[in-house]
C-alpha cells in the first residue's frame, strides 16, 4: 500500500471518529433538553437523598458566580476556605440556583443541607443567581453543553443580609428574620426543602429540620 492510499484511509478513520463524537454530543444535548422539558428526574430515589450546598470550589473550571472582590476574600477568610496542603484560597461565589436546580433535577435530590450559613453574617446584601445570560438571551436553565458555561453571565436577585450572629444557633426560630427569609427563598428557587442548616464548624452547631432517614 502506498503512502497516499494509507493517508486516505487514516483521514477516513478520522472523519468517522469525528462524526461519532458529533453524534454523541447531539444525543447528550437532546437528552438534556428532554429532561428540562419534563422537569422530572430520570432517577427516582428509593430513599431520601440530599445535596450539601457550599459556595466554594477548589479546582479549575467554569464558576459563573465566582467572586473576585472583597466579598469573595471575606468568604474565604471567615469560612476558612483554604487548601489543607497548599494553603491556597479556594474559589468562592454566590449561591447558584440554576446549577443546583439542574443537579436536583438530574439526581432526584429531595432535600438541601445548607452549610456555613454563619459565614454570611454581617453582609448587608446577599445575591442569588436565578438565571444565566448568554449571547444576549436570558434563561433560568443551564446551557446544554458543559463548554458553554464559561460564556454564561449570572443574573442576580438581591436580598437583605443580617447583622446578628448565627454562630452555634440550634433552632430556626433563633435565626434573624433575614436569614430565615434567605433559606425560604432557596427552597422556592430549588423546589426542595432545606432539611439541615449548619451554623458553625462543630458537629453540634446544626439545625436539623428533618432527619435524612425519617
Amino acid at each position: 500500500m502506498d503512502l497516499v492510499a494509507l493517508r486516505a484511509q487514516i483521514d477516513a478513520v478520522d472523519d468517522e471518529i469525528l462524526r461519532l463524537l458529533n453524534d454523541r454530543a447531539r444525543l447528550v444535548a437532546q437528552v438534556a433538553a428532554l429532561k428540562e422539558r419534563l422537569q422530572v428526574p430520570f432517577y427516582v430515589p428509593s430513599r431520601e437523598r440530599q445535596i450539601v450546598e457550599r459556595l466554594v470550589a477548589a479546582n479549575a473550571g467554569p464558576f459563573p458566580t465566582e467572586l473576585f472582590d472583597d466579598t469573595g476574600r471575606h468568604l474565604s477568610r471567615i469560612g476558612q476556605e483554604f487548601g489543607a496542603v497548599t494553603g491556597r484560597a479556594r474559589r468562592t461565589g454566590w449561591f447558584d440556583a440554576v446549577a443546583l436546580r439542574h443537579s436536583i433535577l438530574n439526581n432526584g435530590i429531595s432535600g438541601l443541607c445548607i452549610t456555613k450559613l454563619d459565614v454570611l453574617d454581617g453582609l448587608a446584601q446577599l445575591r442569588l443567581c436565578v438565571g444565566y445570560r448568554q449571547d444576549g438571551r436570558q434563561s433560568d436553565a443551564p446551557p446544554l453543553l458543559c463548554d458553554q458555561y464559561a460564556a454564561c453571565e449570572p443574573v442576580y436577585e438581591e436580598m437583605r443580609g443580617w447583622s446578628g450572629s448565627t454562630v452555634g444557633l440550634r433552632s430556626l426560630d433563633e435565626l434573624p428574620d433575614a436569614a430565615r427569609a434567605y433559606l425560604d427563598r432557596l427552597q422556592e428557587l430549588c423546589g426542595v426543602p432545606v432539611t439541615i442548616v449548619s451554623t458553625g464548624p462543630d458537629r453540634k452547631q446544626t439545625i436539623l429540620l428533618r432527619h435524612p432517614f425519617d
